[in-house]
């Protein structure tokens, strides 16, 4: 074994390279998988030049000399290039960066520090001259960087040996530093002998490929998560820890800013975890009861099995008890209850209660804040001395609010629960800032700028969120990893980085005209406070209008406001810091000229809260001085103030006049009388027509949020929800949830729970499917289950659960003819069930062998005739009649249960076996042994024997291998995905074409999963190893994906997946797919209209693809001198491609079926124009046929691209002069008009930064119209995606503008019609289908799909990968990338009908009984979507 990581940094990532003619030079790890290295000693391995410019291919080998695996050997592996850093002319450059095709356990990655100030240091180094492969020191002193760039250091006279040829690439260790601080490039000769130069650090980070993480929080609080940046409070944490060991209540309190949530959350949060203790945190906010919140934040402990619906439903009746508890005076006997149901169910450490910001509570509703910290002080108890187990409460509070919070009956708990925080010192600051850097490899503090922040930062009031908030701008503007004086300069400091900041991203997402709305908006954020200032004040999306709500959600983004949940689910938006409050003159401003109103309302709100609590009884509502105030208020912000609000007020007027008119009652109570039986019932059932409505819509709504819940826990269930809401009622939330579901589900076949109890974890089948045996377990603390499943295939499941299953990490398997099934003890023991459709015991064939054996693994494998079973148990300490093997064969008899024979020499001395599995002839066994030094065989012996009868070698070097086909052939598979299938019978092997490398549970074809989203769903890629086919397949996923897959072949050709997903088994249809290697570059992919054919630049060449056929042709690419960001378009009717480069002058025309057939265009813009007007901005097909090119100057030029001509002179769509000052100014866009072969819409980059859009006819030369609008926005993405496009009949033009708005206007009238649409500011547009529904690109949620009319979302199209186009045709979205195609119909009719046939069933019992809400129609949702 290696020495741990942290008594060797140095030497536990240093590496070796060799090449064709020994040791090439070092390395060192800068990530678990990426080797540092020079570029020269990359191209010495590989036997080229070392002036290359590009990054070379090819493999290098790779050691880690100073570390050892388990059996001596030196770990080694195979690497690829992923960044190249040629030597340049100034000798700068010259850095390598290698991917390892496996990680090495015991390597480390050295940690990187700075390398800019480092005259005087001590140095170490390891390096590889001739004569020592083995490897060398030398020490030195480091002195400064001379004119290259490198870093000079002098060997010292005991430096051992001298730095020369072969230390290239070794790390230099920074001995005062303690880290490496660059990389050993060049030695010097003759008189300089004994100097030599390193890369300094900085340079070697590229972040193209080494992605860095930023270890600031900004204005948010730490978390649980960023515990490894959470620096500067060490004592307070260790005191705060102590504290809770040893007292039932603690109360963290200190002033705003000065981290108590953080430091709760990453400073003391992660150690008791670690402990075994269970948490639950609570935030509590205005509106919601004290019983309420700590039941939401508790019931999940409490019934960690059940679902949302279930869990709402024990939260009420928690809630009742915990109510009528308080009501009648027996609070201590309940939360005395609930503290002994706690415990039953926390960790071996106990139960934590958080309750985090409580002054918000107690500024919003000081009663109810003390009730709940009467609450909470009764529910906690003394902590266990011996184990410290117990319920313990931890709470957050401001000094003031202790005042509000303190009764009789808490003054005694919170006397002795105190602890003061006060703001963070100067050196706890500094630790805050250089923390975080220290524990971020590859980052770094210019000098002395750590000490700028502390002492800039040390007098402001709230300094570490302002620290922070300043950390994560210099990040966002770091310089080659370097956090530098200069970016901090124009940021204005600490206190100016925040301010600059929400004023910029206010400014850039809200216009003018939306400045009211966003006033209302902030207003609600924060109440005054008792001190003069203001106080944060979370508030709900539903209290705010529609308008302020759109400006929160374009802010949300850039992190000024934050959407989050209540524990009911409500949600809510908060100010990302009450620093704003303080600093943003904007907020400042605006909060002071509302102050009295807010106080008003804040008052109003507290009055309503009782009012409500106490049954609305008459005596809470407003009357008097109190409600003509309420009426002022009203008439002068009628907009700041909530329906709810409204309501409370219009009671009181209504309470008012009904004093003065109380004989008007009377009247109308008699004339009431008279009114006919048929009027009363006609109005009886309008209103109970109204009210069957209103409980529809809240149904359909209350199932699309269940079915969204569900999706990460029950995917069928989720599945049955979404479809049900659908059914109830056509609401928005119902069509979002609708969606998710077709996307996780389009390839369902059938949808089948109650075969098994609790969540799968392992599965076993037949090679036909027909019997599948699952091993689950259930929720709570109940034992593994193991249930036989029959009838899959044919659509008919049945299934019973086997007795006298063993608990531990067995092993298992199926027989052939699902007859049997065998599990293996971890001590070596067989167990044999007889599956014959009944629940009996096993029959014990051999008891556990383990004794003194420390024992690795056991395996099972029955024969193909499924007469016999084989174990084989693998160990590492073998007794003495063991005779030196490291491993036992045992072989059994299925029927009779007894044991066979077997020769002692079937397992060799000193090989130590990996796995083992019967041949195609029961008579023999093959043998799988772990790769040692050259032993790369896998060997056919005889049983009786002990002979080999066939041996077969690996192609490759570190590859994995698994037997497959009931022991016909073993499948071969390395880093690089790929794949080789070796037949046992004849000794050949064949590479197989596809990706997949994972057995599947029937053994007939191998699986490669992709998760999507967590929670959503897999793409699946299968091989069939018999016929090389290849398959594609969709499959939802649950929380915890286990990866359990049986491939089932049906007759026709098809194939289906069987898919044990927690507690649902599902079933998918696979279709065909050709296979395709993935292009491991960011090329832009193109996609033909007709969606069959995908276009790219790969390795210096053009290649196009059929996606139905397979075809690949290539094609070169036109000469040039440099390296071009080539782009690729399609024509219109996909007969051509067009090769261009923005900010060229040439386009070349390919033919799809000839990629020979190669036209060259060279552009004409006339001898007086300017050669920079004449570049290429955007190419666009027009539906005639031809080619439109918009140039950077605004100019427009058609080409034929049969022909390879232009057709005409250029046409001017925009003349005047470009702002060559802006940096971020757009290029052009260009859109053709469906229907009008010769018409488009352009906007060229002096227009689209004016908003101006205008439509051309290009054949006719003249302008058709204009449309104005705002400032357009940047293309983002290189799939297709524009920021305009037309609508299927070309009557409406989409437009994205800066602001983040899409607005569409009408080609026709040439004005905006309809609301606008709120879509990511760098997003965007892919296309508008038939129906209307608007596609777009987010970068956050990947496609979104939009209702124009409504301006709602429809929902969110997550898909893999970062490299593919998209074409919206008709009704259909198709997306292709590398080596996946997907094609979604985008009709909620259509999602229903595919899903109803897929999956559709009728409900189960339990969720008739806890998953629909009243409203719902009682019929299975998919009633009458059948044949």
């Amino acid at each position: 074994m290696g020495v741990p990581w942290g008594d060797r940094p140095l030497e536990s990532g240093a590496a070796r390279l060799w090449g064709g003619g020994g040791v090439a030079g070092a390395g060192f790890l800068i990530a678990p998988d990426l080797v540092c290295t020079c570029a020269h000693v990359v191209a010495d391995a590989l036997g080229l030049p070392r002036d290359l410019a590009r990054a070379p291919e090819g493999t290098v080998r790779v050691e880690f000399p100073l570390l050892r695996e388990a059996d001596g050997t030196i770990p080694e592996a195979l690497a690829e290039v992923v960044s190249w850093q040629p030597v340049q002319r100034d000798d700068s450059g010259d850095v390598a960066l290698l991917r390892l095709d496996r990680t090495v356990s015991n390597a480390r990655p050295v940690p990187l520090v700075d390398g800019s100030a480092v005259w005087g240091h001590t140095f170490r180094v390891y390096g590889f001259p001739e004569g020592a492969a083995h490897g060398v020191w030398a020490s030195g002193t480091l002195r400064a960087t001379q004119g290259a760039g490198w870093l000079q250091m002098d060997a010292g006279p005991d430096g051992g040996s001298r730095i020369g040829a072969g230390f290239s690439g070794s790390a230099v260790w920074d001995d005062a530093q303690g880290g490496v601080v660059g990389m050993t490039v060049a030695a010097g000769r003759g008189g300089l002998a004994g100097t030599a130069y390193l890369v300094p650090s900085a340079a070697l980070v590229d972040e193209e490929v080494l992605r860095p993480r930023c270890p600031f929080r900004g204005l948010a609080v730490f978390g649980e998560e960023d515990a490894e940046f959470f620096h500067g409070r060490q004592d307070d944490a260790e005191r705060l820890a102590q504290a809770v060991g040893t007292r039932p209540l603690t109360v963290l309190t200190g002033p705003s800013g000065c981290g108590k949530s953080s430091l709760v959350r990453a400073g003391l949060l992660p150690a008791l975890r670690a402990r075994g203790t269970t948490v639950s945190v609570l935030r509590p906010v205005q509106g919601v009861r004290p019983w309420t919140a700590l039941a939401q934040a508790v019931v999940p402990v409490l019934e960690p099995a059940a679902g949302e619906v279930e869990r709402l439903r024990k939260s009420e009746e928690l809630v009742g008890l915990l109510g009528d508890g308080a009501g009648d005076g027996r609070t201590r006997e309940v939360a005395a209850g609930l503290r002994a149901a706690l415990e039953r169910r926390s960790g071996s450490g106990g139960h934590l209660i958080f309750v985090d910001q409580m002054e918000e509570y107690a500024a919003a509703d000081p009663v109810a804040a003390r009730e709940l910290l009467t609450l909470l002080a009764a529910v906690a108890g003394a902590p266990d001395e011996g184990t410290g187990s117990g319920t313990r409460v931890v709470a957050t509070a401001r000094p003031g609010s202790l005042d509000v919070l303190v009764t009789p009956e808490t003054s005694g708990a919170l006397s002795d629960a105190v602890i003061f925080l006060a703001a963070l010192s100067a050196k706890g600051l500094r630790q805050a800032v250089t923390g975080p850097v220290d524990a971020t490899s590859g980052l770094w503090l210019e000098p002395g700028l750590a000490e700028r922040i502390v002492e800039d930062a040390a007098g402001e009031p709230g300094r570490m969120p302002l620290t922070e908030f300043a950390l994560t701008q210099l990040w966002e503007r770091r310089e080659r990893s370097m956090l530098t004086h200069a970016a901090y300069q124009e940021l204005g400091g600490v206190a100016g980085a925040l301010v600059g900041y929400a004023e910029d991203a206010f400014r850039a997402h809200v216009p003018a005209s939306e400045e009211p709305a966003a006033r209302r908006l902030f207003v609600q954020l924060a109440r005054p406070d008792d001190r003069g200032g203001f106080t944060r004040r979370p508030t709900p999306v539903a209290d705010l209008d529609t308008a302020a709500v759109a400006v929160a959600r374009r802010l949300a983004p850039g992190k000024l406001v934050i959407f989050g949940r209540t524990s009911e689910g409500t949600e809510i938006v908060d100010l990302a810091h009450e620093a704003l409050t303080r600093l943003w003159p904007r907020l400042r401003d605006w909060l002071e000229d509302s102050r009295e109103f807010r106080g008003w309302q804040e008052q109003l709100r507290r009055d309503l809260a009782r009012w409500e609590a106490r049954s609305e009884e008459a005596g809470g509502l407003l009357r008097g001085r109190l409600l003509a105030e309420a009426e002022d208020w009203l008439k002068r912000r009628p907009e700041d103030i909530t329906s709810g609000e409204r309501a409370y007020i219009q009671a009181g007027r209504r309470h008012r006049r009904r004093g003065v008119r109380a004989w008007q009652a009377t009247v109308a109570a008699l004339a009431a009388l008279l009114m006919t039986a048929s009027t009363l019932a006609v109005v009886a059932v309008q209103n109970r027509r109204e009210t069957e409505a209103k409980l529809r819509t809240l149904a359909s709504r209350t199932l699309a949020d269940a079915s969204d819940k569900q999706s990460e826990r029950t995917p069928g269930t989720a599945v049955q929800l979404a479809l049900a809401a659908w059914h109830t009622e056509h609401t928005p939330q119902a069509r979002a949830a609708l969606l998710r579901q077709y996307v996780r589900g389009q390839y369902l076949r059938g949808s089948y729970r109650g075969l098994w109890r609790g969540r799968a974890q392992k599965l076993d089948a037949t090679p036909d499917g027909r019997t599948m045996v699952v091993r689950s377990k259930p929720s709570g603390v109940g034992p593994q289950q193991v249930a036989v499943v029959t009838g899959v295939p044919e659509g008919k499941p049945r299934h019973y659960a086997l007795r006298g299953v063993p608990e531990g990490d067995t092993r298992s398997a199926v027989s052939p003819d699902g007859r049997h099934y065998a599990i293996a003890t971890p001590e070596g023991g067989v167990l044999l069930w007889k599956l014959d459709g009944t629940s009996r015991g096993p029959r014990v064939l051999a008891r556990g062998v383990a004794g003194e054996r420390n024992v690795n693994s056991a395996r099972l494998d029955f024969s193909a005739d499924s007469r016999r079973l084989l174990r084989l148990l693998t160990f590492s300490r073998p007794l003495p009649e063991d005779d030196g093997r490291e491993g036992l064969l045992g072989a059994w008899d299925t029927g009779s249960g007894r044991s066979l024979p077997m020769a002692d020499e079937v397992i060799p001395r000193g090989v130590v076996l990996n796995d083992a599995a019967f041949g195609v002839d029961p008579d023999t066994v093959l043998l799988l042994p772990w790769l040692r030094g050259d032993n790369r065989e896998v060997v056919v012996r005889d049983l009786r024997t002990g002979r080999p009868v066939r041996k077969i070698s690996r192609r490759t070097k570190s590859g994995s291998l698994s037997f497959g086909g009931g022991g016909a052939y073993a499948i071969e598979s390395d880093s690089s995905s790929r794949s080789y299938l070796h037949d046992l019978a004849t000794g050949s092997s064949a590479r197989l074409p596809g990706g997949s490398i994972t057995p599947d549970a029937t053994g007939g074809y191998l699986f490669d999963t992709e998760e999507v989203e967590k929670g959503g769903y897999s793409e699946i890629a299968l091989t069939r190893p018999a016929t090389g086919e290849t398959y594609r397949t969709r499959v939802p996923v649950g929380s915890e994906p286990e990866d359990l897959i049986a491939v089932v072949s049906r007759g026709g050709g098809g194939v289906r997946v069987l898919a044990p997903v927690g507690d649902t088994l599902m079933v998918a249809e696979a279709h065909r797919e050709v296979a395709r290697e993935s292009d491991k570059s960011d090329t832009p992919v193109a996609l033909s209209s007709d969606g069959r054919r995908l276009a790219r630049v790969s390795h210096g060449r053009l290649e196009v693809m059929d996606l139905v056929s397979g075809d690949r042709r290539t094609a070169a690419l036109p000469r040039t001198r440099r390296n071009r960001d080539w782009q690729v378009t399609w024509t219109a009717r996909s007969t051509r491609l067009v090769l261009w480069e923005p900010n060229g002058t040439e386009l070349s025309t390919y033919a799809a079926r000839d990629l020979a057939d190669r036209v060259d265009v060279r552009l004409d813009m006339g001898p007086d124009t300017d050669k920079r007007l004449g570049t290429v901005d955007a190419v666009e097909p027009l539906y005639g046929g031809d080619v439109a090119v918009l140039t950077a100057g605004g100019a427009l030029l058609r080409v034929d691209p049969e022909r390879g001509v232009q057709i005409g002179p250029p046409l001017w769509a925009d003349r005047t002069p470009l702002d060559s000052g802006n940096p971020f100014a757009g290029i052009g866009r260009i859109r053709a008009r469906p229907g009008h072969p010769d018409q488009v819409a352009v906007a060229a980059r002096n227009d689209a930064e004016r908003g101006r859009v205008e439509l051309w006819d290009i054949r006719a030369r003249k302008r058709t119209g204009v449309l104005s609008g705002d400032r357009i926005s940047r293309v983002y993405s290189d799939f297709g995606g524009s920021s305009m496009v037309f609508s299927p009949d070309g009557e409406e033009l989409v437009v994205q503008q800066y602001d983040g708005f899409l607005r569409r206007f009408g080609v026709a009238e040439q004005r905006a019609k309809g609301p606008r649409i709120a879509v990511d500011s760098t997003g965007d547009v892919v296309g508008v289908t038939d129906e209307g529904t608007v596609v777009t690109f987010s970068y956050a949620t990947d496609l979104e799909l939009w209702e124009p009319a409504t301006a709602d979302r429809v929902g969110v199209i997550r898909i893999p990968g970062v490299n593919y186009a998209a074409v919206v045709r008709g009704s259909r979205l198709t997306l292709a990338g590398d080596n996946w195609l997907q094609s979604f119909d985008l009709r909620p009719d259509t999602w229903f009908t595919d899903l109803c046939k897929g999956a559709g069933r009728d409900y189960t019992n339990e969720e008739r009984k806890h998953q629909l809400p009243p409203g719902t129609p009682s019929e299975p949702p998919c009633t009458g979507t059948g044949p």
